[in-house]
C-alpha cells in the first residue's frame, strides 16, 4: 500500500469532460452553496466510523459516498490509474466533489490532497467493513482493535508492512473486542487478516490526513 500521488490539475479539470448535469443533481445537494459538508448517510449505519465524517476533509467522501461502493473501491486500488469507461466515470464525478469542495471551501492544494487521502482511507474501511460482514467484523471492533495495538504493531500497519507474528498478534487482538477467530476456518482466518490490514492502513490514511489538512 502506498501513499496517494495524483495529479489534481488532471483529476479536477476532469469534470468539465462530464455531461451537463451538476453535482447537486448526480451526488445529492451542491454544498459548495452552503456550509459544508453535507449529508451524513452511509449504507453501514449510524453508529459506524462514517457517522463521524463530518468535518472540511471529509467533504469528498460526503459527496461521493453515494456513489457505489464498487466502483469508489475499483478506483482507489487502482491509484486513480483509469483503465476502464467505469473507472473515467467514477474518476470524472470525483473530479466534480473536488471542484464543489474547493469552491464551498476555498482550499488550496495541500487541502485538497488531504481531503482525497482522507476519501481514500474511508473508502479502504468502507471495503474492509463490508467484505468482512460476514465475518463478524465491524466498525467498533476495528476501531477498539486499533486503539489497544502495542506501538510496533500499529506502526507496521500504519507503514503497510506486516510481518506474520504482527498479524497474529492483531488477529489475537480481535478476540478481546468481540471477534475470536478461533472459531473461523483458515481460508477465513486469511481473508480476514487481509481485510483488517487493509481497514488498519485505511484508518491510517485518515487520521493522516487529517493532520495534513489542519496544517494547511
Amino acid at each position: 500500500m502506498r501513499a496517494l500521488q495524483i495529479s489534481w490539475a488532471v483529476l479536477v479539470a476532469s469534470a468539465a469532460c462530464l455531461p451537463s448535469a451538476s453535482v447537486g443533481q448526480s451526488l445529492g445537494p451542491d454544498y459548495s452553496q452552503r456550509s459544508l459538508p453535507g449529508g451524513n448517510d452511509s449504507s453501514l449505519g449510524s453508529g459506524d466510523i462514517a457517522s463521524r465524517d463530518t468535518g472540511p476533509v471529509a467533504c469528498i467522501y460526503q459527496f461521493s459516498h453515494r456513489l457505489p461502493l464498487a466502483d469508489r473501491i475499483d478506483l482507489v486500488r487502482s491509484g486513480y490509474v483509469t483503465k476502464t469507461r467505469k473507472q473515467q466515470m467514477t474518476f470524472h464525478l470525483i473530479g466534480e466533489t473536488i471542484a464543489a469542495c474547493r469552491g464551498g471551501q476555498g482550499w488550496g492544494p495541500a487541502r485538497q490532497n488531504a481531503a482525497l487521502q482522507y476519501f481514500s482511507g474511508r473508502v479502504y474501511v468502507d471495503d474492509a467493513l463490508h467484505e468482512g460482514h460476514d465475518l463478524g467484523l465491524d466498525a467498533v471492533m476495528l476501531r477498539g482493535l486499533a486503539d489497544h495495538l502495542d506501538p510496533s504493531t500499529k506502526a507496521a500497519f500504519d507503514a503497510g508492512r506486516v510481518d506474520g507474528t504482527q498479524m497474529a498478534a492483531a488477529l489475537g487482538g480481535l478476540a478481546a473486542v468481540g471477534l475470536d477467530p478461533a472459531g473461523l476456518t483458515e481460508d477465513q482466518r486469511a481473508r480476514l487478516g487481509r481485510l483488517v490490514a487493509q481497514g488498519l492502513w485505511g484508518m491510517h490514511l485518515q487520521e493522516a490526513a487529517k493532520a495534513s489538512f489542519k496544517k494547511g
